[in-house]
């Protein structure tokens, strides 16, 4: 059995699992289907969109949410995972763009 899906993360990329909690309600950006037992799409779609920040799993339907602190807006569900997606790291304009906006 190979672990290379394991090597990133060491990074900070990872997704925050809250169980048995939803979002806020009226947060909701897009509904889907899942077939993966994972949510690894719901994940690809929420990466894919700008607003995504993150989404709550039920049974085999992901409703990827909007909301700026997922994680403090929670509600408790039973049988509904939160899933929050990682912080893109800061990283500093280059500076040929700062020097071009002049």
């Amino acid at each position: 059995s190979s672990s290379s899906s394991l090597s990133s993360s060491s990074s900070s990329s990872e997704w925050t699992v809250l169980m048995n909690f939803d979002g806020t309600p009226g947060n909701d950006l897009k509904y889907m289907e899942t077939q993966r037992t994972d949510a690894s799409d719901c994940k690809e779609a929420c990466l894919a969109s700008t607003q995504c920040t993150g989404f709550a799993l039920w049974k085999s339907s992901c409703y990827l949410k909007s909301g700026a602190n997922l994680a403090d807006s929670k509600v408790a569900k039973t049988g509904v995972n939160l899933y929050i997606k990682p912080k893109p790291q800061q990283k500093p304009p280059p500076p040929a763009a700062a020097a071009a906006a002049k």
